[in-house]
């Protein structure tokens, strides 16, 4: 019965012998939240659906000593992009990448961009980790090859469109029409 523990054990450590130290930081990544711009809300409303979204990330594909970046791909929902090895293999790659309003679920907000409120709150709100971009880089050198996959939580600013009230001019009420 002791067997079959043992084999795993010796599998397991032939397995994570071929694999370098550094593989744990392959490549750093810097994501810019997305900015998205919306219509006051009504007080009843928790969920608010979001335009498209726009991400800009900054990514550096670094492999294990003596390999070679091949490829690299980026998948934020469902939306993805792969990337050849000529495109990694420069110090930087700078990415952008559009998530359509249709791949984006609703997100809970409270007591922010309610129509009625006052105007004096800032108007922007910054929430963490809405999404996760999920990227892979393949590396290889002439005798083994390996990927590394890294998840990157990404943010989304709201900015709140205020409607702009205007003030009465030459003593006109501010509800009689204009003529």
């Amino acid at each position: 019965m002791l067997f079959p523990e043992i084999l795993l054990i010796a599998a397991t450590a032939i397995a994570t012998d071929r694999v370098p130290s550094e593989v744990s930081d392959l490549f750093v990544v810097n994501a810019d939240a997305a900015v998205a711009t919306i219509e006051p809300v009504t007080h009843d409303l928790r969920l608010i659906s979001l335009p498209s979204l726009q991400y800009a990330l900054t990514i550096r594909p670094k492999c294990a000593a003596g390999m070679h970046a091949e490829a690299m791909s980026v998948s934020i929902a469902d939306t993805r992009k792969t990337y050849s090895g000529d495109e990694v293999r420069q110090r930087l790659v700078e990415i952008s990448l559009k998530i359509p309003r249709r791949q984006i679920g609703p997100i809970p907000i409270q007591e922010f961009c309610r129509a009625g409120q006052a105007g004096d709150d800032e108007g922007v709100l910054h929430i963490r980790d809405v999404f996760t971009a999920q990227l892979s880089l393949r590396c290889a050198d002439e005798k083994a090859r390996s990927i590394v996959y890294v998840s990157q939580p990404l943010d989304v600013t709201l900015q709140c469109r205020r409607q702009e009230t205007t003030r009465p001019s030459g003593g006109q009420d501010a509800s009689s029409p204009v003529r």
